[in-house]
C-alpha cells in the first residue's frame, strides 16, 4: 500500500467533494478521515459532509476509514486527536484539511520518498506560501524541492517520529524554556544578522506565547514548527507550491484569505514533474521564507528599538513563567 492519508473534515460539503475527487484519482491507499462534530448551526452542512464521505467510502477504490466525532473538538483539539489515531496506525503518512487542493504529482513525490521521510527530514512540505510561487507562477512544468528549516502545512506529509517529538511540546511535556532554546537555536541557524535575528527570535516569542495559550483558532502548528526546530532536521519544500488552501472561502474556512491568485489549470497540475536533485538548506532561501510571518531585514533595522522593547517585556513574562 502507498503512503496513506489522513483527511481533517468538518462541514464543508463543496470544498470537501472537490479534495476527494482528486484524491480518488490517486493509486489505491488507506484513507483515515476524521470529521470534527459541528456547532448547532453547522448541522444541516455537516451532515451533507457525512452523506459525501459515507458515498465516497462505499464506491471508492481506496480503503477508507471515516471517524464521526460526537462534539465539536475545535481546530486544536481536533488536530491533536486525528494525529494521534493517524500516527499511531501509519508510520508515515499525509495530511489534508478538507479545504486543500493538491497536485497528484505531490502525492507521487512523498510514495516515493518514505525513507528519506522516516530518517532524514522532519515533513515534505506542499505549499511555498510565498507571493509568484504558485504552481501557475512556474514558467516551466518542472519543480524542484528545496531542504528548508521553515516547515509548512497546507497539505503536507510527515513521520510517526516528527510526530512524537510534537507531542511532547503541544502536550506540554516539553516546558517553555526548551520551547525558546528551539526558537534560539533555529534563529541562529537563518542568518547571522544581530537585529533581524532580534525580529525574528521576537515574533516567534509572541507565537510561543499564543501556543501556551491553545488558541481557539490554532496554534497546534506554531507547536509544529517548534517542535521541528528542536529535531535539527529540515523539511522539503518545493520552489512552486504543489497544494495549497482552496482559493473559495465561502464555507467558513478556518484560515480566511482574500480571494485572489489564479484557478490551477487541470493541465498544469497533471502534467508537472519533480526534478531528481534535491537542494541543501541555504540561508538566503530560508531567509525569503520569513516573509510569511511579516519578518524583513529592513523592517528589523527601521524599528529596532520597538522590536528590542518587546523583546525585553516577552522575555521577563517568560521568566516569570518559568520561575
Amino acid at each position: 500500500m502507498r503512503t496513506p492519508i489522513l483527511v481533517m473534515a468538518y462541514n464543508r460539503p463543496l470544498t470537501t467533494k472537490r479534495l476527494i475527487d482528486t484524491i480518488e484519482g490517486l493509486p489505491r491507499r488507506n484513507i483515515l478521515v476524521s470529521v470534527d462534530g459541528a456547532k448547532l448551526e453547522h448541522a444541516v452542512a455537516r451532515q451533507q459532509t457525512m452523506d459525501i464521505f459515507a458515498k465516497w467510502s462505499n464506491e471508492s477504490v481506496h480503503e477508507i476509514s471515516i471517524i464521526d466525532r460526537p462534539s465539536n473538538l475545535g481546530l486544536y483539539d481536533h488536530f491533536m486527536l486525528a494525529l494521534e489515531n493517524f500516527f499511531t496506525l501509519y508510520p508515515v503518512g499525509i495530511v489534508l484539511e478538507d479545504d486543500i487542493e493538491f497536485s497528484p504529482t505531490f502525492v507521487e513525490f512523498v510514495d516515493n520518498q518514505t525513507k528519506i521521510l522516516e530518517d532524514e527530514v522532519w515533513s515534505i512540505c506542499g505549499n511555498n506560501p510565498l507571493p509568484n510561487h504558485d504552481l501557475m507562477d512556474a514558467r516551466y512544468s518542472k519543480v524542484s524541492f528545496h531542504k528548508t528549516n521553515i516547515h509548512t502545512i497546507s497539505g503536507w506529509a510527515a513521520s510517526r517520529n516528527s510526530y512524537e517529538t510534537f507531542k511532547e511540546f503541544a502536550s506540554g511535556s516539553k516546558n517553555s524554556i526548551n520551547a525558546i532554546e528551539a526558537i534560539r537555536n533555529f534563529v541562529g541557524k537563518v542568518s547571522s544578522d544581530p537585529l533581524l535575528k532580534l525580529g525574528l527570535f521576537t515574533v516567534w516569542q509572541r507565537k510561543l506565547e499564543r501556543a501556551l495559550r491553545k488558541d481557539s483558532l490554532g496554534s497546534w502548528d506554531n507547536w509544529w514548527e517548534i517542535a521541528a526546530w528542536s529535531s535539527g532536521r529540515p523539511s522539503l519544500i518545493p520552489e512552486f507550491s504543489l497544494s495549497r488552501e482552496s482559493l473559495d472561502q465561502s464555507e467558513g474556512q478556518a484560515h480566511r484569505h482574500v480571494f485572489s491568485g489564479v484557478n490551477w489549470s487541470h493541465d498544469r497540475v497533471k502534467s508537472v514533474t519533480i526534478l531528481d536533485q534535491i537542494s541543501p538548506v541555504h540561508r538566503q532561501f530560508d531567509i525569503s521564507l520569513l516573509e510569511i510571518w511579516g519578518v524583513r531585514r529592513k523592517y528589523c533595522w527601521i524599528y529596532s528599538k520597538r522590536i528590542y522593547s518587546q523583546y525585553r517585556t516577552l522575555s521577563k513574562c517568560f521568566e516569570q513563567v518559568n520561575a
